[in-house]
């Protein structure tokens, strides 16, 4: 989505699929000729992508809640140690 956001033009749209072809000059010769920008990136380009995004997120959200964790006490503390207990299980998950 970056690259899409980056390449598009103010006041162009943008079509954003998942095709599976065999070859891959037929649509874009045709895009092309209709003055279309064609991105492509593999399946697992994508996909790990947004396994790493996920990873940082989990992450993030783990230093947040260390951090709380470490100024609280009672009941509080060990909630917060609960969220952080499940975003580990998440993160491993991701992993």
């Amino acid at each position: 989505m970056a690259e899409v956001e980056q390449k598009l033009e103010q006041g162009k749209a943008a079509v954003i699929a998942e095709i599976e072809e065999d070859w891959v000059t037929p649509l874009d010769a045709r895009m092309n000729a209709l003055g279309a920008v064609v991105i492509c990136k593999t399946r697992s380009a994508v996909m790990s992508e947004q396994i790493e995004r996920q990873v940082a997120e989990h992450k993030a959200e783990m230093t947040e809640l260390k951090a709380e964790i470490g100024q609280s006490v009672g009941d509080a503390k060990i909630r917060l140690q609960s969220k952080f207990d499940a975003a580990t299980t998440k993160l491993n998950a991701v992993q």
